[in-house]
């Protein structure tokens, strides 16, 4: 697929998989409301990025979810990683970068813990 359609292909996966955390049945989420306005929890990025991880089969960064919160943006910087990609992003850091320790403090408690259980799942 051309790097439109993978960006598609990739939001209609992202968008099943956060309906799936969030239980919401059938109904697909708002593709441009941000995961924690829809109700998603620290554990619940956790597990949106566990299943986006094994779905794609490569690592990301532990703040992916919070970086990029919606199910657009996230599918969006997914398709980056994809080869042949070269869509522009839509905000957030680089791929691969985690927050620096000076940013830490901007994040929400529920922010912090998604990311330390992120780095204990890891080992890191």
């Amino acid at each position: 697929a051309g790097p439109g359609e993978r960006t598609e292909m990739l939001e209609a996966h992202v968008a099943a998989e956060v309906a799936r955390v969030l239980g919401l049945g059938g109904e697909l989420p708002d593709p441009r409301q941000g995961f924690f306005d829809q109700g998603m929890d620290s554990l619940m990025a956790v597990e949106l990025r566990g299943r986006l991880q094994a779905a794609l089969g490569r690592t990301l960064p532990t703040s992916t979810v919070f970086n990029y919160p919606t199910v657009h943006s996230l599918a969006r910087f997914l398709a980056e990683g994809l080869p042949g990609a070269g869509e522009p992003r839509d905000g957030g850091p680089a791929p691969g970068v985690e927050p620096a320790v000076d940013d830490l403090g901007n994040l929400s408690d529920d922010q912090l813990l998604a990311l330390l259980a992120g780095e204990l799942e890891n080992g890191d």
